[in-house]
């Protein structure tokens, strides 16, 4: 908020930015600006020592220069809440219903000339990536940028806080195409660990992304690539450093010569781990020997358990034959019952009456084979459940 002078209304500032680009993509002479409106009849002057009744016009005359108060302490902010004010250390003097551009900031800010990709937003844009040095926030509003004299752009700002650094971007940029030219990702175990019939693996996972940037413009390009970040104990590579780290990404500055190409590679390791629960209900012989080959020394701590598996799955495999055979034989039973029956009185009838018997015989041999399975099969499961549970296994790779 400005004040107006002698009592005048307060009138609301709409900061304006303007960023001029100097030597070596330095932004110089930035000033912050703004618009305070003078409206309803000011506060004439009065004589001795009491105001006037004041009728019209404000006291006063003239434009509020452009110089007035453009020095470091003649501006100042009070912040409250997510709220502030600038208060000038001179008045303002406004006539009525007439406005003013009033400057509140003209220092030098540093602040690099970027051009901005992210995979998330393939389209490059032109950006400053600006540090407000100064002692006042920068109030939300629009920017403008020129680029040799001449206006390259423009966008809008978010307040921006003493020693706060913020990418503004203000222009699509034609000149600059950036793609993904590769991926590479490795896994390698680490840690196995059993315990409670849980199996659980972490391995150490290496991520690798490769940017490739293409500049087609005359003058070299510095690209700042956002690259997401991953977390759960994940890091960059030793070898690599980012620009800037947020919680969600990491900027990377890749420079670009006029007409050429260059590249970038991103590489990052960290822990995925992975849980089985062993189940006597679920054949898991096939994940058991594959853990075996990668871990040979569990071989002896599984073993045990994949037999006592297999034997169970096989157990499993001859139930479903013998069921097989006893639905078979119950078929065959009831239409030699239904035969006899039709044929009631009938020599034919008595063919009859030696297969139905024969069904019978057939039938009950299938359903106590049946049962004494499905008794083994139980005795199965207890067994592979206690070995399930008195497992034990912890091993991780020895590094060479």
């Amino acid at each position: 908020m400005i004040n107006g002078a002698l009592g005048g209304p307060v009138a609301t500032a709409s900061p304006q930015m303007a960023l001029k680009a100097g030597p070596a993509d330095r932004f110089r002479g930035g000033a912050v600006s703004g618009l305070v409106s003078g409206t309803g009849g000011g506060m004439g002057s009065g004589h001795g020592n009491g105001y006037g009744p004041g009728m019209g016009g404000g006291a006063g005359g003239g434009v509020y220069r452009v110089s007035d108060a453009i020095q470091e302490g003649d501006v100042t902010t009070n912040a409250f809440d997510d709220f502030f004010e600038y208060a000038l250390a001179a008045p303002v003097t406004i006539h009525k219903n007439e406005s003013a551009m009033v400057p509140i900031l003209q220092q030098d800010l540093p602040a690099d000339h970027v051009t901005l990709w992210s995979e998330r937003d393939p389209h490059p844009l032109r950006a400053v990536w600006l540090e407000n040095k100064s002692k006042l926030t920068l109030d939300s509003g629009s920017f403008s940028i020129f680029e040799n004299g001449e206006f390259a752009g423009e966008g809008l700002l978010d307040p921006i806080h003493p020693g706060e650094k913020r990418l503004l971007s203000y222009a699509a940029d034609q000149a600059v195409r950036v793609k993904v030219a590769d991926r590479d990702d490795k896994r390698t175990l680490h840690h196995v660990k059993v315990s409670q019939g849980v199996i659980e693996e972490t391995h150490m996972d290496v991520a690798g992304i490769t940017y490739s940037a293409t500049n087609s413009a005359d003058v070299d390009r510095v690209v700042l690539v956002e690259h997401t970040r991953r977390n759960n104990g994940w890091t960059l590579d030793p070898a690599l450093k980012a620009d800037e780290t947020s919680p969600n990404l990491y900027r990377f500055k890749l420079p670009v010569a006029a007409h050429s190409t260059a590249k970038l590679e991103v590489r990052e390791r960290g822990p995925e781990t992975t849980s089985l629960q062993l189940q006597s209900n679920q054949d898991q012989t096939g994940y058991l020997l594959d853990l075996v080959k990668r871990v040979p020394d569990a071989e002896e701590k599984l073993k045990p358990v994949i037999e006592a598996q297999t034997a169970l799955a096989a157990l499993d495999k001859r139930i479903e034959e013998s069921t097989k055979a006893e639905q078979t034989a119950a078929a065959d039973e009831a239409r030699d019952r239904e035969n006899l029956t039709a044929l009631k009185g009938n020599d034919a009838a008595r063919r009859f009456v030696d297969e139905l018997n024969h069904a019978e015989d057939q039938l009950q041999a299938t359903r106590k084979q049946t049962a004494d399975l499905e008794t083994q099969k139980s005795a199965a499961v207890e067994k592979l459940n206690n070995l399930i549970a008195g497992l034990s296994f912890d091993w991780s790779v020895t590094e060479k």
